[in-house]
């Protein structure tokens, strides 16, 4: 397996892992925070909604460094 590969498998990784951590630390968060299933129905939509424009963000800066990195080879 090359180096681009197993950098691209560690960072997916990574990414599963912070995804399945987020999404078990900040469950349990809500559910000790609300008791109406409706409110927690709710603050579970809006944290997925957060969660996936966090991580679109967190993408979108690391495509834009490794196009930058890419461009700065070529010169």
């Amino acid at each position: 397996m090359s180096a681009t590969y197993r950098d691209a498998l560690r960072a997916a990784l990574l990414y599963l892992v912070l995804c399945v951590a987020w999404l078990q630390f900040s469950g349990s968060l809500l559910n000790r925070l609300f008791d109406s299933s409706a409110d927690l129905l709710r603050w579970q939509l809006i944290n997925g909604y957060a969660w996936v424009a966090f991580s679109a963000g967190l993408i979108f800066i690391s495509r834009a460094r490794l196009f930058r990195f890419c461009a700065a080879g070529h010169r």
